[in-house]
């Protein structure tokens, strides 16, 4: 008799697990969470002008993912825009004037965007590219950006995280019978009630379950929704929504009432190409990760022709069991979200810091600029503004270089290269050199611009000569 109950229990178990969406073998918790990291933006204040001595106020927080080739350390992790808004508007860590609320100059302040990999452990971030590139003011309660989503980079690959592979979606997402899920920090990971001791390592990443009810083109923008059901919060947004292949078919963005939303990677993965991010591909039917390596650019960011929303309904299950223990994990977690909401903000709105006692504010930025760092080299540690609208010549001719080399200097030719800067974007062009110009270890076409972005090495002629950009 006791033989046969236990074969009928486990019976019952098998019926069960069957009865429900199978999880491939990149879905497991542990994976998924190791993928993910806390982003923080905020201002680094200090007393001089070189940051010698600094301190760090956050000012805002949302989740990233990290993409990658598979095996390698990643270096590229994807959020939303919104998240780092703050630091897009202080015109990404430009040094600014700190003032008091009588409008005296008391040092100065540079906007920054950490990524956290646990307590007091984490890499500076720099932008490569975000969606919306428009020049808008992070305090407006009405801010939507189109496509919200922003691509950042380290200044060094990390071995703290691993890269999740990524899967275009398609209607065949919308199916009641696949699961997604969502991983990242919301407002209960740090929640004011029970205080956590941590809330920036994996295992405070928050998990959620649910299915894609629809997938369609946002008319006028030609954006990729996602709309789904597995819950998000405040912190969440930036964090993936992971279908039951394992990879990541969209970036979560928006609630609205009991709704989610999140940008499809169908809008986001032309930007990655266009700026040779590496990134694992997946079929939607794919049960582990197989590298493709990164894609070639695309013509177009979205479709000519925009699909028509295709509403489904969650499916209703057969066996009474697995819907009694839906209905009460649904039940506690309608418990926890009322008990546990935070404000909506996932940004603080521009007010006042509080530094040693003191209000301290920073000055928008008024005049967009770059600045070009010493490495390496008899040029280590020195610093060369470039203006915007202004190109910067480097090498050894006293007439024409800003960035001017001693004479002899080993690889450096007269005019080496130069460095511009539009008010957004930098370039750099190799000026036909004789030991060539590398961006990111990799040597530049002479004559030929190439976009320069924040806290890549910069090697002229040899890695002797090194610089980077701020």
């Amino acid at each position: 008799m006791k033989k046969r109950l236990i074969s009928l229990a486990l019976a019952l178990v098998l019926m069960l697990s069957l009865s429900g969406p199978a999880f491939a073998a990149p879905t497991d918790e542990k994976t998924l969470r190791h993928t993910v990291a806390r982003v923080y933006v905020g201002d680094m204040f200090s007393t001089d002008e070189v940051f010698y001595e600094s301190e760090w106020i956050p000012v805002g927080a949302g989740t990233g993912f990290f993409i990658g080739n598979e095996g390698e350390n990643p270096q590229y992790l994807i959020t939303n825009q919104h998240v780092i808004d703050y630091y897009l508007y202080y015109d990404e860590g430009q040094r600014a004037y700190a003032v008091d609320n009588a409008g005296n100059i008391t040092g100065y302040a540079r906007a920054q965007i950490r990524v956290y990999f646990d307590k007091d452990d984490y890499a500076e971030a720099f932008v490569v590219e975000v969606g919306d590139p428009k020049n808008v003011d992070y305090r407006d309660e009405n801010l939507r950006h189109p496509k919200d989503f922003a691509i950042l980079r380290l200044a060094e690959p990390t071995d703290k995280r691993a890269a999740l592979p990524i899967s275009v979606p398609s209607q065949a997402v919308s199916d009641p019978n696949k699961k997604v899920i969502t991983v990242g920090f919301p407002g209960v990971a740090d929640n004011e009630i029970f205080k956590s001791v941590s809330i920036t390592g994996e295992a405070d990443s928050h998990i959620t379950t649910g299915i894609v009810n629809k997938i369609f083109t946002e008319t006028g923008t030609g954006v990729q929704i996602l709309e789904f059901d597995a819950k998000i919060n405040h912190g969440n947004s930036g964090g993936p929504l992971v279908f039951d292949n394992g990879a990541a078919i969209a970036v979560t963005t928006w609630t609205v009432d009991d709704l989610c939303y999140g940008v499809g990677m169908e809008t986001i993965k032309p930007y990655l190409d266009r700026n040779n991010v590496p990134y694992t591909l997946i079929g939607l039917d794919s049960i582990s990760p197989k590298d493709e390596g990164a894609q070639k650019p695309e013509a177009q960011d979205v479709p000519d022709e925009p699909v028509k929303p295709q509403p489904q309904h969650n499916p209703t299950t057969n066996w009474l069991l697995y819907g009694i223990l839906c209905a009460a994990i649904l039940g506690v977690a309608v418990v926890l979200i009322v008990l546990l909401r935070k404000p909506k903000p996932t940004v603080k709105k521009d007010g006042p810091h509080t530094q040693t006692g003191k209000d301290i504010h920073i000055a928008p930025p008024s005049n967009p600029r770059r600045v070009l760092v010493g490495v390496e080299g008899p040029l280590a540690g020195k610093r060369f503004t470039i203006e915007k609208g202004k190109a910067v010549y480097v090498g050894r001719d006293k007439n024409k270089c800003k960035v001017l080399f001693p004479d002899k200097t080993p690889g450096v030719s007269n005019l080496h290269c130069k460095i511009s800067f539009d008010g957004k974007t930098a370039t750099i062009t190799d000026l036909k050199s004789s030991y060539g110009t590398a961006v990111d270890g990799k040597q530049l076409t002479p004559n030929t611009p190439t976009t320069l972005h924040r806290g890549l090495s910069i090697d002229i002629g040899s890695k002797s000569n090194r610089f980077t950009l701020q």
